[in-house]
């Protein structure tokens, strides 16, 4: 019974992070059934795989239900919503859940029919140069109508959302050692074709960096990938520059002139000096509850960071961004050291970039990828077992 409910809560936590079930779902009736799985969940996984869970992982949970309270006591009207407060909590339970039962090899195939789905639509997005879905930001993009501006959103509300979801599956294809190479191949061709739809910059460079990291620096010494990377930088950098600004079409803003001091990057640098020049009281450093906005404006600043410090509190927000990062370098364990740096690059710093942190999605689909891709692991080994005794005879 418990493994059916860890099974169908990582369904779940798949599904609901997934934007475009939001349009089509009935939200009174996916909230309850959310709501319920949570309070099942939580304390029957728990209860039964507890001893499973690190202490980081187990500190992670005590900060998170901390938290949770926090707001709950709150004096101001506006305060977390519970079911967003509990995915947390359930995230951290289902690692630790995993590491009992086994994730079935179907959510690798569910997995990557959503990553060619998503990638699919971004790019026929991109070559319609219409969005497909209603989502909360397609009117506010749409104002920038030039074709460089445009931007494909693929099964996600925002095209950063849909960059950085699809850098995380992409990063797992990267490293895994179970996935055929012509599939290899072809998945990572589409999932540079959808980057270049969802036309984020940040995601895109990062996406080139591992790329060119993985398949041509990734068996080099460091000493060689700093001598390399300096002759390309002082030969071929501006070259570089102006083939991008030549074939604009291609690279989208990436491409534009100033590209690295626009409104869009300031903004991201502004945004420490917003934070840190806000009034804070006692409660706001205690008890969080804050958004942080642009001055004169309802946009919040982007940095995922700095809003969910503000948003949990100094010493939980500090804490949860901390543990996040040290659960996800844990869960990798058994790869080396050059494949973790490529999913935690492609997952944490594509998300730190923008505010997409302060989101369910990256951890959750950090968490999916992860089981997905190692079920195909786990399905051999269990082969393997199961096959041993008999050949022993």
């Amino acid at each position: 019974m418990t493994k059916k409910i860890f099974v169908f809560s990582l369904i779940l936590i798949f599904a609901i992070n997934i934007s475009y079930l939001n349009l089509v779902w009935d939200v009174k009736y996916i909230g309850w059934l959310i709501n319920v799985t949570y309070l099942m969940g939580i304390p029957l996984l728990l209860s039964s795989t507890y001893k499973k869970g690190n202490k980081v992982e187990r500190l992670y949970i005590g900060v998170m239900f901390f938290g949770m309270i926090l707001h709950a006591i709150l004096p101001e009207k506006e305060k977390y919503p519970v079911t967003d407060a509990l995915q947390w909590i359930f995230l951290a339970v289902i690692v630790i859940a995993s590491r009992k039962y086994y994730t079935p090899r179907f959510m690798f195939y569910i997995l990557i029919a959503f990553f060619i789905s998503h990638c699919v639509l971004a790019v026929i997005e991109y070559k319609m140069q219409m969005n497909l879905f209603d989502y909360s930001y397609v009117a506010k993009f749409n104002e920038f109508s030039a074709k460089m501006d445009f931007r494909a959103f693929g099964l996600m509300e925002h095209p950063l959302y849909s960059a950085n979801v699809t850098l995380i599956i992409m990063s797992f294809i990267m490293i895994s050692k179970d996935i055929n190479w012509v599939l290899k191949i072809l998945l990572l061709l589409l999932g540079s074709l959808a980057m270049i739809s969802f036309n984020s910059r940040t995601a895109t460079i990062i996406l080139g960096c591992l790329l060119i990291y993985r398949y041509v620096l990734y068996n080099l010494k460091p000493i060689y990938i700093i001598v390399l990377g300096t002759l390309v930088y002082t030969l071929f950098l501006n070259d570089f520059t102006y083939f991008i600004q030549q074939n604009s079409n291609i690279f989208g803003r990436l491409a534009e002139k100033n590209n690295l001091t626009d409104d869009s990057s300031l903004t991201r640098l502004m945004s420490y000096f917003f934070f840190w020049n806000e009034r804070w009281s006692f409660q706001d450093i205690v008890f969080g509850g804050r958004t942080i906005y642009m001055p004169g404006t309802e946009v919040s600043i982007e940095n995922g960071i700095l809003l969910t410090i503000a948003w949990w509190g100094w010493i939980v927000g500090v804490l949860k961004v901390i543990l996040e990062l040290i659960i996800s370098y844990l869960c990798l364990k058994k790869y080396n050291i050059k494949d973790k740096l490529i999913v935690m690059i492609a997952c944490w710093v594509t998300a730190f970039a923008n505010n997409n942190s302060i989101n369910t999605f990256v951890f959750a689909f950090f968490i999916v990828s992860f089981l997905s891709i190692n079920s195909l692991a786990n399905n051999k080994y269990n082969k393997v077992k199961k096959l041993s005794p008999i050949l022993e005879k």
